[in-house]
C-alpha cells in the first residue's frame, strides 16, 4: 500500500509550478473570471473571493495566497471544465465552492491540482455537478484544517487521489448520492469519520491504497439504504480510529466485489475493528476481511 506523505511544507513548495495562463494584474478580490488567468499577486482579506465563469478555463495562482475575512467563497465555480492549481485558499466560509449557476444550467466540473484549502468553514464543497457527468478530480492536494467537513460533494463524480485531508473538525471527507474514486490519499485526524459516504453509486467508484487513521469516527462509514452494490476496498489502511476502521451498512446490495484484498485495520476502539451488516441479506463472513494484527 502507498500513501502519500505529502506535508503541509511539500504541499507549499509544490506550488511553483509554470503556467501557460495568462497573467491578468487587475484580478482582485471579487473578480470573475472567463479566460485563462495567471495571479501575480496575493489577495489577502477577501469579503468575496474569486468567481470562475469561464468554459474551459484554468486560474494558475502561481504560488500566491487567497485570503478571506472569515465568510463567503474563496473560488466559486460555475463554468464547465474549469482547473484552478498551485496556490492556497484561506480564511472563508467555503474555500472552493461549485454548483450550476441556476437550476437549468449546464453542471460545472472541475480540476483542482496542487492546492492547499486551510482555516475556512469548509474546505471545499461540490454540489449537484452530476453523477454521469466527466469526474471532477482532486489531485495532490492539502485540504487541512477547516472548521467543519474538509471536503463534502453530493450527486457528484469524484476522484480523489494523491492528497491530504487532515485535521478538520468534521468528517475528512462527506459523501451523499455520488460516485466516487479515492486513490492514495491520507485522510487521517479529522474530528468525525476519515470517509463518511451515504446512498453512494459505486460502480465506477471504490477506495484503493487509502491511509483512514487517528479519526474521531470510523475510518470509513458506509451507508446505503437502497440496493446497489458495496464499493471495491482495497490496500486500504485504518489504525486508531475511535470507533471502527470500516463500518459499512446496507440493504441488499451485491457484497461480490466488495473485499479487494489488503484492507487492515488495528488498534481502532471497537475491538471489532471491522464490520459489515446489512438488513436485507446475511453478510459472509468473508465479505470483508481485514488484518488487524499488533
Amino acid at each position: 500500500m502507498r500513501v502519500l506523505g505529502l506535508s503541509l511544507v511539500a504541499a507549499v513548495s509544490a506550488l511553483a509550478m509554470g503556467s501557460a495562463a495568462v497573467a491578468a494584474p487587475t484580478v482582485g478580490c471579487g473578480s470573475v473570471i472567463t479566460e485563462n488567468t495567471r495571479l501575480t499577486t496575493n489577495l489577502k482579506g477577501c469579503t468575496d473571493g474569486l468567481v470562475l465563469a469561464g468554459n474551459g478555463i484554468t486560474l494558475d495562482l502561481a504560488g500566491h495566497v487567497i485570503a478571506g475575512a472569515g465568510g463567503s467563497v474563496g473560488i466559486n465555480v460555475t463554468g464547465q471544465g474549469v482547473t484552478v492549481k498551485n496556490g492556497v485558499i484561506t480564511g472563508f466560509g467555503t474555500g472552493i465552492f461549485a454548483a450550476p449557476a441556476t437550476p437549468t444550467s449546464p453542471s460545472p466540473s472541475v480540476r483542482l491540482k496542487t492546492l492547499l484549502v486551510l482555516g475556512n468553514t469548509v474546505g471545499v464543497l461540490l454540489d449537484r455537478l452530476g453523477n454521469d457527468a466527466a469526474a471532477s478530480t482532486i489531485d495532490t492536494s492539502a485540504i487541512l484544517g477547516n472548521t467543519t467537513f474538509g471536503l463534502a460533494f453530493d450527486r457528484t463524480n469524484l476522484a480523489l487521489t494523491n492528497s491530504i485531508v487532515r485535521g478538520n473538525g468534521s468528517h475528512g471527507v462527506n459523501e451523499l448520492e455520488a460516485v466516487a474514486l479515492f486513490r492514495n490519499n491520507d485522510i487521517s485526524q479529522n474530528g468525525g469519520d476519515g470517509i463518511f459516504a451515504s446512498d453512494v453509486l459505486t460502480s465506477t467508484g471504490g477506495l484503493f491504497g487509502n491511509n483512514l487513521s487517528g479519526n474521531g469516527g470510523n475510518g470509513y462509514e458506509y451507508r446505503q439504504s437502497h440496493g446497489d452494490a458495496y464499493p471495491r476496498l482495497a490496500n486500504n489502511r485504518a489504525d486508531r480510529n475511535t470507533q471502527l476502521g470500516f463500518f459499512l451498512s446496507g440493504n441488499g446490495g451485491s457484497l461480490s466485489n466488495l473485499d479487494g484484498g489488503g484492507n487492515s485495520a488495528r488498534r481502532n476502539g471497537d475491538a471489532r475493528q471491522c464490520v459489515v451488516q446489512d438488513a436485507a441479506q446475511t453478510v459472509p463472513a468473508d465479505a470483508l476481511v481485514c488484518g488487524t494484527g499488533p
